[in-house]
């Protein structure tokens, strides 16, 4: 046994050291290209495709937007591709279906040949091939070099990316492919806000990406977007408010005799009042204080059912909660459900306690089909929702929040006047103001040569 110090350490055969991966080698030489240089002029074209971007196709409000917003271009006479990195089965091709029926275009990333990489850099600015050959960045291989020989093959004169990996990637490839245009879109606040989302290298690649012209930056919420603006240490007026959409074409209200059947499968009484929650059950959802503002709901409407769509983390520990406070009559998680506009007709009100939000989808669609919604004052809902008008918002670090919510929620529960006054004032906002086609133009707006 002896002393580990450096002068010991070189008389031994071998040390054991974790070294950490260098995941910022690819950013820095992004960095030395903002000198003029090829890969900062490219050439300004009105051919080619647009690149819809984005990981994959799982149950959730972003995956919804990019199907729109790819089928939207389409039906706009943009010839669209869409791309994902990830396999498109299973849950992952939730929405695979609504692109298959436009005939949009669909790539799936791991499933194309990996190409030759040595020919594929050999053009490349030497600072780019030696960081790419030494695989100085935190990106898959494989899926990047496929993806920039995609790009090689389409030239696109634009790609349109969501989500901070996607973005990132997406970003990477299209500089290195001197692809015209890179529309970045955030979907809600910057990702420290989320444990599972933090990491040493999204920042840096922002900061390393934002110094060139071709790279657009979107958001669809105000306060997320000075948020993102702030963190990536850009003006805000560089990200451009895009809200979401919503698609009144593929939300259709169930007629009375599905909803009687969905209630009875559901055990559900013609008088009992149902609010719903649909959301990831994950940590900026605040799932547990979704069940004890339902608790509160349920001491004074004692008749109340709870119904709740979702998958994530937090699963079992909103069964816990759910049993430790004895919801188990009022309450029923449902998972993963295809018939969501069916559920909300069935529902008196929509619930949503998150502390982080973008632009919630479920927010719009329940407006949509007349359902009032109680949602905390987050991100893009007070967007989405005219207080008092079509729904009620409530403040996200309120310390009364569960009476608050509660109260707000049994309010309605008492006054159908005024669920059916704000359902009425919601379905028609959502009608005039939060079109597709409105959504597809703003994108358009920042594609230089897109038809107009």
């Amino acid at each position: 046994m002896v002393e580990h110090n450096p002068e010991i350490e070189r008389h031994l055969e071998f040390i054991c050291r974790v070294v950490p991966p260098r995941t910022s080698g690819l950013a820095i030489a992004l960095e030395q290209l903002i000198a003029p240089s090829k890969i900062m002029q490219p050439a300004e074209t009105k051919d080619g495709p647009i690149v819809v971007f984005t990981h994959g196709l799982p149950p959730g409000g972003a995956e919804r937007q990019w199907c729109y917003l790819a089928m939207g271009l389409k039906e706009h006479g943009e010839e669209v591709v869409f791309v994902s990195i990830e396999d498109l089965k299973g849950e992952n091709g939730h929405y695979l279906p609504l692109l298959v029926d436009k005939n949009v275009r669909v790539v799936e990333l791991r499933k194309q040949a990996t190409p030759n990489i040595t020919h594929l850099v050999r053009s490349l600015p030497p600072v780019i091939r030696e960081a790419l050959l030494e695989r100085e960045h935190p990106f898959n291989e494989g899926e990047l070099f496929r993806f920039i020989e995609l790009l090689h093959s389409l030239k696109p004169k634009a790609v349109m990316a969501q989500l901070d990996y996607p973005n990132l990637f997406a970003a990477t490839g299209a500089l290195i492919s001197d692809i015209p245009r890179t529309i970045l879109s955030f979907r809600n606040y910057n990702p420290t806000h989320f444990p599972y989302l933090r990491n040493d290298w999204f920042q840096r690649y922002y900061r390393a990406v934002a110094n060139f012209p071709q790279i657009s930056f979107a958001g669809n919420a105000r306060a997320a977007n000075a948020d993102y603006a702030e963190w990536i240490g850009v003006s805000s007026d560089r990200i451009h408010w895009i809200p979401n959409a919503i698609d009144s074409n593929s939300i259709k209200a169930p007629s009375q005799d599905e909803i009687q059947r969905l209630r009875c499968t559901l055990n559900i009484a013609q008088g009992n009042p149902v609010i719903l929650g649909v959301f990831r059950l994950s940590e900026e959802k605040r799932p547990l204080l979704f069940v004890e503002v339902c608790a509160r709901i349920a001491k004074e409407v004692t008749d109340v059912r709870v119904l709740v769509v979702g998958i994530g983390p937090m699963l079992q520990d909103m069964q816990d909660r759910i049993d430790l406070l004895g919801l188990g009559k009022h309450m029923t998680l449902l998972g993963r459900r295809e018939d969501v506009s069916a559920l909300m007709s069935c529902a008196s009100i929509l619930l949503l306690t998150s502390s982080f939000e973008g632009m919630p989808n479920v927010v719009m669609e329940a407006q949509s089909l007349g359902l009032p919604v109680v949602a905390t004052r987050v991100g893009g809902t007070p967007d989405c929702i005219e207080d008092g008008q079509t729904g009620l918002l409530m403040p996200v670090d309120d310390v009364d929040g569960v009476d608050g919510m509660a109260n707000a929620c049994i309010g309605l529960l008492s006054s159908p006047e005024l669920k059916d006054k704000m359902g009425k004032a919601a379905r028609e906002r959502m009608a005039t103001i939060f079109s597709r086609d409105a959504m597809v133009a703003r994108y358009l707006e920042l594609v230089p040569g897109a038809t107009s």
